[in-house]
């Protein structure tokens, strides 16, 4: 018996969605096909809730039900869309106040069938396989992909997707390139006195990385963590966290100067300071006395709009 013009659609592939036909092949042939695409969706799945189970709204949000638990897709404006992962032997709690944006809105349900759930806000998508569980976002030509929920004695690890050398910018003060490609960085506030090239954890952390591809993620998650940025496994970016809620957030741009005004539009601006707080400021470790702080002040080359004066 001959099989013409057969098509499956909406696969995945080294976590990509794909179309790929098969023309004029007999049974046999396609039953081959058959179990080496089954072979490969049991090798390459790395599960986050299992196999989904239903879909329904609850409120304004999307739910997706697994068997190990369930995922949350909550629509925010600028196209932004939260994700809370909750399992079944961790929930989490919500110690973080940091996102002021209101989600005044549903995401929308484009497709829901045995295969595949796709919903959108705005121009993001976000195709969850209900086979595998992994979970994809895109915009465009712009896409990432969940494709695992991991945990050990100390983290709970989200592992994405990423090209080899893909660049990454953000995490906050370090001194290191400004491409976190290749690196390993803790999140967690660290004062680091006196500090040279090659500090990585300095100063403050913020749980926010973008892409040169146009997207970034934000971690609604203040607790101690990390990001592994391409370090361990070149093709992923791992970001762990010891406490806390599993949430996290995506949005698209086409430029870095984009995705950070739908950043600051989801945690908040700051107002203008005053004009002096702009200008220049001069400080130094080991004053030993307040005369020796205002000769130092007097020898200053340059305007200087403020004097940081710690005495020892």
């Amino acid at each position: 018996m001959q099989v013409r013009e057969f098509f499956y659609s909406n696969f995945v592939f080294n976590n990509q969605y794909s179309i790929f036909g098969v023309q004029t092949f007999d049974m046999r042939h396609l039953f081959t096909l058959l179990i080496i695409t089954l072979s490969f969706f049991h090798i390459s799945a790395q599960p986050i809730i299992g196999a989904i189970q239903k879909v329904e709204w609850q409120s304004k949000s999307i739910v997706v039900y697994g068997k190990q638990g369930k995922i949350i897709f909550t629509a925010y404006p600028s196209d932004i869309i939260q994700t809370t992962i909750e399992t079944s032997s961790y929930q989490g709690d919500q110690i973080s106040n940091a996102v002021i944006a209101k989600n005044s809105f549903r995401p929308k349900i484009i497709r829901n069938d045995e295969m595949i759930l796709v919903c959108s806000n705005g121009r993001q998508i976000v195709r969850v396989n209900k086979i595998t569980g992994s979970v994809s976002y895109s915009q465009q030509a712009s896409s990432f992909v969940l494709s695992g929920l991991t945990a050990d004695s100390q983290y709970r690890k989200l592992i994405f997707g990423i090209d080899k050398d893909e660049m990454f910018f953000g995490g906050g003060s370090r001194s290191i390139p400004v491409n976190k490609y290749g690196y390993k960085i803790d999140l967690n506030n660290n004062p680091w006195y006196g500090y040279n090239i090659n500090a990585d954890n300095l100063n403050y952390s913020i749980p926010f990385i973008q892409s040169k591809k146009g997207y970034a993620i934000f971690f609604d998650n203040p607790s101690k963590g990390y990001f592994d940025i391409g370090k361990t496994n070149v093709d992923k970016l791992e970001a762990g966290f010891v406490g806390g809620k599993i949430d996290y957030y995506t949005f698209f741009g086409i430029s870095p100067a984009l995705l950070i005004e739908k950043f600051t539009s989801l945690v908040g601006r700051m107002p203008m300071p005053a004009r002096w707080v702009l200008g220049n400021f001069m400080s130094r470790f080991g004053y030993r006395s307040q005369d020796r702080s205002e000769e130092h002040t007097s020898e200053l080359q340059s305007p200087c709009n403020l004097v940081c004066r710690l005495l020892l």
